[in-house]
């Protein structure tokens, strides 16, 4: 199996475990999560700053969906890596929610833009998202990634499967995980210094009677 072949393996098994943690309980009248979904995300969040081989509870969820003996040993431990890192951050951010978190097309750098809010918070978020982008390491990355979530849950989502791509292609070379973090500044940063609808309609006037 190639890396790119890996990466889709990681992509699959993320998004069958979403899918697992989101369901709905049997014959519930209030949209509740199922046992299963519920006791599952607890023992998940009690993996946040440990190491996937610490946590035997949670091995089902995070490898049960990986292809057996189809991957490299090195491809492996980043996939599994990728994979309990990923969805110990979906379990945070899905804390106290019964619609998933997870949403398609949300990368973490767009979930981030999306909570900035210029004058306010834009420059402490900028910096904290800085520090985990260049993170050198997955730990360290996974640490700065668990501040950006808790900041994101309270009224964003995020797309953790291919979240989880990205955490996988963090690992497997400098190359990729320079790729990995130019892809999220470009998110981030696309747009930031564009003005508002109103100061760019007030520059068209000026620039309008200057012609005049």
């Amino acid at each position: 199996m190639n890396n790119r072949e890996a990466a889709n393996a990681v992509f699959r098994s993320v998004s069958q475990s979403v899918r697992k943690l989101t369901e709905k309980g049997s014959g519930s009248r209030t949209g509740k999560l199922s046992s299963y979904a519920t006791s599952s995300l607890a023992m998940l969040r009690r993996g946040a700053g440990k190491k996937v081989a610490e946590c035997p509870d949670v091995w089902d969820i995070t490898l049960g969906y990986l292809p057996d003996g189809d991957m490299s040993y090195y491809q492996l431990s980043c996939a599994e890596n990728a994979i309990f890192t990923a969805l110990v951050l979906f379990s945070i951010h899905q804390q106290g929610k019964t619609d998933s978190v997870s949403a398609e097309n949300t990368s973490i750098g767009k979930a981030v833009r999306a909570i900035c809010v210029p004058d306010d918070n834009e420059s402490s978020i900028r910096k904290r998202f800085n520090a985990f982008a260049t993170a050198a390491t997955l730990d360290e990355l996974a640490f700065h990634a668990r501040g950006l979530v808790e900041l994101i849950k309270k009224s964003g989502t995020l797309d953790y499967p291919n979240f989880a791509v990205d955490l996988f292609w963090h690992q497997i070379s400098a190359e990729s995980r320079e790729q990995t973090r130019m892809r999220w500044g470009r998110d981030f940063y696309a747009g930031a210094n564009q003005p508002d609808d109103n100061e760019s309609n007030n520059q068209e006037v000026k620039s309008e009677q200057s012609i005049s």
